[in-house]
């Protein structure tokens, strides 16, 4: 099944997960609001391996995206699904966001 949401940051410097529980997840699409005025920043959770030195998703140790655009993290098999409390968000300005489509079996 398909299954869509939304996320906004609060206050930009303070990522913030998909999700606040576990959704495993086969595939995931991330794309920034349309009338977002800078970018969002795209990573995993504070502290893990899959993180640079300070381990906070950031304008310097992240992907990004900018208003309108689209990351797509690929099909993974069951084994490897993705967990969306662990994918965090950052932007730029306070308040603005993205806007996800997932595909769960």
């Amino acid at each position: 099944m398909i299954y869509n949401g939304n996320k906004s940051v609060a206050a930009a410097g303070t990522p913030v997960p998909l999700s606040a529980t576990r959704i495993s997840a086969v595939w995931v699409q991330i794309r920034a609001k349309l009338d977002n005025a800078g970018n969002i920043y795209i990573g995993g959770p504070e502290g893990t391996s899959n993180q640079t030195v300070n381990g906070k998703v950031s304008s310097t140790n992240a992907a990004y995206i900018m208003t309108g655009e689209a990351f797509l993290l690929p099909p993974v098999s069951d084994v490897n699904m993705y967990d969306l409390s662990q994918i965090y968000i950052d932007a730029d300005t306070n308040g603005e966001g993205v806007v996800f489509t997932y595909a769960r079996r």
